[in-house]
C-alpha cells in the first residue's frame, strides 16, 4: 500500500492543521489531483468516516472513496 509521509514547518497548531488534512473533504484545495471531494458519512470526521472523490488520472477522472481505517488525532490517520 502507498504511503505519503512529508515534514512541514507550520504556522498553526499541530490540531487545527490534522483537523484540516484529516477532513478529506478539504483534499481537492491541496492536492492538485482531486477535482472535487465531499464527506458522505454522518458525524465526525474520525475512524469510519468515508469521502467521495474525483481524482484525475492523466486526462481521464476516475472516482475514488477514502475511508478513514485508523485514526489517532492529532497523530496519524489512514
Amino acid at each position: 500500500m502507498p504511503q505519503l509521509r512529508e515534514t512541514r514547518q507550520l504556522s498553526v497548531p499541530i490540531q487545527e492543521a490534522f483537523d484540516y488534512t484529516a477532513d478529506f473533504a478539504n483534499i481537492e484545495k491541496w492536492d492538485p489531483s482531486v477535482t472535487k471531494s465531499a464527506k458522505t458519512s454522518n458525524g465526525d470526521v474520525g475512524f469510519g468516516s468515508a469521502f467521495d472523490l474525483m481524482v484525475k488520472l492523466g486526462t481521464r477522472e476516475t472516482p475514488m472513496t477514502y475511508t478513514i481505517t485508523e485514526f489517532d488525532s492529532p497523530n496519524r490517520v489512514v
